[in-house]
């Protein structure tokens, strides 16, 4: 759907991450989301959910700025983690799933589901702090789709819409 790459911003000379959409396919659906996921990520202001900066098209195709997370996906991580103790392996999952729920909590609160949490799309850096990425299949409230059966589903409300580990945190 989109390739990124490592952009440096001329304003302020940072190092940035640019989504550009890739041409061809269906175009118009592709487009459509690659819209919904800046618009959405342009809303929120979390710590451990990427920012977006800007949006333009180039050439037809559309793009945005985001920060630049450097660091490595969860699933790779995950991989490396298997030679270590158990209680290591317990510490780091621990804290990287309460970042990962407080981030869900904060989108179900405004109404949205992500509907693409996977280990690829959550980046953990060096220090530890983490970022959910990836926001091209977030359901907005008051959409409605069609699901494989060809049936309407509608989201409604933000009550509707709980994760269990946002639920178990909150009873802790």
């Amino acid at each position: 759907m989109a390739t990124v790459y490592v952009v440096r911003d001329t304003n302020g000379g940072a190092h940035r991450a640019l989504k550009l959409m890739n041409p061809g396919g269906t175009a118009e659906e592709v487009e459509r989301r690659f819209r919904r996921e800046f618009r959405t990520l342009s809303k929120l202001q979390h710590p451990n959910i990427t920012q977006v900066h800007d949006w333009a098209t180039w050439e037809g195709r559309p793009y945005f700025v985001m920060d630049l997370v450097e660091g490595e996906d969860l699933r790779s991580l995950v991989e490396r983690w298997q030679a270590d103790p158990a209680t290591d392996r317990f510490e780091l999952t621990r804290s990287i799933l309460v970042q990962v729920a407080r981030a869900l909590e904060y989108v179900h609160f405004r109404g949205l589901i992500h509907r693409d949490v996977t280990p690829s799309n959550i980046m953990v850096r060096a220090d530890g702090s983490v970022k959910l990425m990836d926001f091209g299949v977030v359901k907005e409230p008051g959409t409605t789709e069609l699901t494989a059966d060809r049936k309407s589903t509608r989201l409604n409300s933000s009550h509707q819409i709980i994760s269990y580990a946002v639920f178990c945190l909150k009873k802790k």
